[in-house]
């Protein structure tokens, strides 16, 4: 039974093979029945085997699941995350979506979701290895109705930094689909509303942990990609900004900024807000080791700053009244 075409087959599906495939490549069900007796082949579903050489993985389950299911449904949810490419998706289990009518004979260490909003020409995408999962709208909204603010907004902001979705093709994707009694409408609105405005993705999620940071030291939501324009008229964005006070804060690393030269511009551009009046708190990739930390001691400069402008303004006001 194991012989070439069995072998070029599993190699291509992470060591996994359905029976249909079986009996097209020729092998009866009582070769199959030998080759599992003797250990040859392992059972993954009812519908697939792996080859025992062939270690059991996400991928190798990911795989059977979806051969398993065929056009009948496709892998969801975390599972369809961490196959785009988006981190901190769980992978104990595999999550799956199938029409509201199914109900397919499938292992415990997969989750099986069952609704009527289930198109398989509209929401699958097939990828490496036989496997299908939803595609990355589709996705996102399931993530949505998920996970919590806080983890859907680092996968939403992953999406867009991986070129899967931008703000303006989910906002386009949520008002065709979109049910206001749907899982997860609220949420995705809530981090279009905040990003829609904005020019790119924020930066590797050092910009997430800093904001809830922020929102825990009790500071005020700050306006996320801020538009300035500098002395020479050039128009920037900064990160984080509270223009009441004319503060801003722009959390960043080599990686993204460019090393050296990257250094050299943040001190002009930092040098160029100061001019305008605006001061700017720059914070690389250390700020992880502490947050909290960080976020008290940009809280006691924003406090400071607070307290300067109600002086500045109390002196202009008694200026104005004097004259």
């Amino acid at each position: 039974m194991i012989n070439s075409a069995l072998l070029a087959t599993a190699s291509r599906q992470f060591g996994v093979v359905s029976r249909t495939q079986l009996r097209e490549l020729g092998i009866s069900t009582s070769q199959l029945s030998r080759a599992r007796s003797s250990g040859l082949v392992i059972d993954v579903t009812s519908r697939t085997v792996r080859v025992r050489s062939s270690p059991d993985t996400f991928l190798s389950r990911c795989a059977a699941t979806s051969l398993h299911l065929g056009n009948r449904g496709v892998l969801a949810g975390s599972t369809a995350g961490r196959l785009h490419g988006l981190r901190e998706m769980q992978h104990a289990i595999i999550e799956v979506v199938v029409p509201a009518q199914d109900r397919p004979n499938l292992p415990r260490w997969i989750r099986i979701r069952r609704n009527n909003w289930f198109d398989a020409s509209r929401d699958r995408q097939e990828i490496t290895g036989g496997i299908a999962i939803t595609e990355p709208h589709r996705m996102l909204y399931d993530l949505a109705a998920r996970l919590d603010d806080r983890r859907f907004q680092r996968a939403a902001e992953d999406c867009w930094h991986l070129g899967l979705v931008t703000p303006t093709s989910a906002a386009a994707y949520l008002r065709c689909h979109r049910q206001m009694g749907k899982d997860g409408t609220l949420r995705m609105q809530r981090w279009l509303d905040q990003t829609l405005e904005a020019t790119r993705p924020t930066e590797s999620g050092l910009e997430l942990d800093l904001l809830e940071a922020l929102r825990s030291v009790g500071l005020p939501e700050p306006i996320r990609q801020h538009q300035l324009r500098l002395p020479g008229g050039k128009r920037i964005r900064v990160d984080f900004a509270w223009p009441d006070i004319r503060l801003c804060v722009e959390p960043g690393h080599s990686w993204w900024h460019g090393g050296n030269d990257g250094l050299r511009r943040d001190n002009e551009r930092k040098l160029e807000c100061l001019a305008i009046g605006w001061e700017t708190i720059q914070l690389d990739e250390s700020l992880r080791s502490d947050p909290a930390q960080t976020a008290r001691m940009i809280r006691s400069v924003y406090q400071r700053r607070a307290q300067l402008v109600g002086v500045r303004a109390a002196s202009e006001a008694r200026s104005s009244q004097a004259s």
